[in-house]
């Protein structure tokens, strides 16, 4: 099935077509479709998209036509902008043939979020509001020990009195122990320091099952952290051609008392720049005190705070564009410092 947009075709494919020539674009780990397929549960739909320009494909889309409880309706859900080919930067088109097509799905929105996003460009097309967050991100082409800040090497010093070793995980209940640990992570964060919400799950669609769909795809990797003998912890990979994605892990209190996270991190940073790999994600960060801590520690290790961009419109179909002005002020309203306050007070 293809769609127009000016000079752009796109073409709804199936995961197999969307396979090919994938080492062509510039491929988020999110626009894979092992991890689409992976997200796809509870009703949402996985799709895939071509843009052709004269025949040729010349960008890539991996996304959901996700359920949305607030609207009772549908949205066409994105984690990351289009991957496109080397040579292509007509990006706004990308996007509004985006829209375009929502509105012939008849599909109230479009959000295009920005994991791992690697066209980092703020772009701004008709009918489109950027987002933007942070991503901390390790250059492996340039990181040495002399990145790392004193408290990291204190605390790699401490963890080198005990016999840790990171070790790749093969058991087939990866996913189960992994939440385990997270909820050790759970426990701190919210009994520790009083926080009243923590979401160890947190990428959009993501849910228990959705962790098994992964777990069992060659996007990812799950590493142990073994401390004399016993498991303290469990980290979750997800490993693209050039880079590497720390998407979650889980280290209980011992583990973090022996100086475990800084031990696995130098492990993961050494590893992957003997292979050759380019980058490692970190992530993002949550606001409030949690998301100032995380920053420092990312940091420590040499990480670099870059500026990341998605984009969503209002509602396009009927009846839902008629609530587009009351959205529009309440945007407006959260820009302001004491109701962005209330609204962190509510949702942290």
């Amino acid at each position: 099935m293809q769609h127009q947009y000016r000079n752009l075709n796109i073409e709804l494919v199936s995961p197999e077509k969307y396979m090919t020539g994938l080492s062509n674009f510039k491929m988020s780990t999110f626009n894979m479709p092992e991890w689409v397929l992976s997200m796809a549960n509870n009703g949402n739909k996985p799709i895939f998209i071509h843009y052709l320009q004269d025949e040729q494909v010349v960008a890539k889309s991996a996304g959901l036509i996700a359920h949305c409880q607030l609207l009772k309706n549908r949205v066409l859900y994105f984690f990351c902008y289009p991957s496109v080919l080397n040579e292509y930067s007509e990006n706004e088109h990308l996007l509004l043939s985006l829209k375009r097509l929502a509105q012939q799905l008849k599909i109230p929105r479009v959000i295009i979020s920005s994991y791992d996003q690697r066209t980092c460009e703020c772009i701004e097309p008709e009918g489109f509001l950027k987002t933007e967050r942070n991503e901390f991100v390790i250059d492996l082409t340039t990181h040495s020990e002399a990145s790392y800040s004193r408290r990291f090497k204190n605390n790699l010093k401490k963890s080198r009195k005990h016999n840790i070793a990171i070790v790749e995980s093969k058991n087939e209940d990866n996913d189960i122990r992994l939440l385990n640990f997270l909820n050790c992570t759970l426990s701190e964060r919210t009994e520790a320091r009083h926080r009243k919400k923590y979401n160890p799950l947190f990428m959009p669609y993501m849910d228990c099952q959705s962790l098994k769909n992964l777990a069992d795809t060659s996007l990812t990797k799950f590493y142990e952290v073994v401390v004399d003998g016993d498991i303290h912890g469990v980290a979750l990979l997800l490993e693209n051609i050039d880079h590497v994605i720390v998407l979650m892990y889980g280290i209980d209190k011992a583990g973090y008392e022996s100086g475990c996270a800084a031990y696995m991190f130098d492990h993961f940073i050494k590893t992957f720049s003997e292979k050759g790999m380019k980058y490692i994600n970190l992530g993002g960060v949550p606001d409030g005190e949690d998301g100032e801590n995380l920053t420092i520690f990312k940091e420590s290790m040499g990480a670099k705070k870059i500026q990341v961009y998605g984009a969503t419109t209002n509602f396009l179909t009927f009846p839902h564009f008629l609530a587009n002005p009351a959205i529009t002020i309440a945007r407006n309203l959260c820009k302001f410092k004491p109701v962005k306050q209330l609204k962190d007070k509510i949702y942290n």
